[in-house]
């Protein structure tokens, strides 16, 4: 399984209380309050993963965007539910264990203060938030895809600096028709759309 290759082991582990967990191996299922844990039910984050991750001499002709880097699975949903208490969990817990990076390709309408806090404890310990913009265009009306005069998306529209709000580029670098978008809110585009990558069933797809 992908989640075995993209395996690290991070020692000293600290829970989000600060209390010792020794080795995490890899990071934490916040679903099932687990160290161990299988890929969640849905394949976003083992694709998003290898996108980003793959090294050049995987066979496949993949190369990710920072092949080799150290990747702490944070695992928050199970499918059925969304927990911002286990997001909130899961952000202290990358912030206690020098996790440097958060990518967090998740979206909502609701407006959380703690939620907002937890990122704000984040970032400003000298660390970044990378969030999704959304698809708002498969859910709502299409007027509220602009962010900028339509409705807010978070985490993307919290007012926070190090917070870097991702729209969804296709294969050929334009962005994808459902994708949102703001020229003030959202801060850069990303591959997400028709990319070639790994799949939960062991191989490897497009998305």
């Amino acid at each position: 399984e992908k989640q075995d290759t993209l395996a690290n082991t991070f020692n000293n582990c600290k829970d989000e209380n600060w209390s010792n967990l020794w080795s995490c191996s890899a990071g934490y299922n916040f679903v099932d309050d687990v160290i161990w844990s299988t890929p969640a039910l849905h394949y976003h984050g083992t694709h998003v993963a290898w996108t980003l991750w793959a090294e050049w001499w995987n066979n496949q002709w993949i190369v990710g965007v920072n092949p080799g880097v150290k990747i702490m699975w944070l695992k928050v949903w199970n499918y059925a539910d969304l927990s911002v208490s286990d997001i909130i969990s899961a952000i202290n817990f990358a912030r206690q264990n020098n996790v440097k990076i958060i990518n967090a390709s998740f979206w909502g309408s609701l407006y959380s203060s703690s939620l907002k806090t937890a990122i704000e404890s984040f970032v400003n310990s000298g660390w970044i938030f990378v969030t999704a913009a959304g698809n708002g265009d498969i859910y709502w009306d299409v007027f509220w895809d602009n962010h900028d005069v339509g409705y807010h998306i978070y985490p993307c529209d919290y007012t926070l600096d190090w917070i870097v709000c991702v729209a969804a580029n296709d294969n050929t670098d334009n962005l994808t028709s459902f994708s949102d978008y703001g020229i003030l809110s959202v801060d850069v585009a990303a591959p997400w759309y028709n990319i070639y990558s790994s799949a939960l069933t062991g191989g490897y797809e497009y998305h």
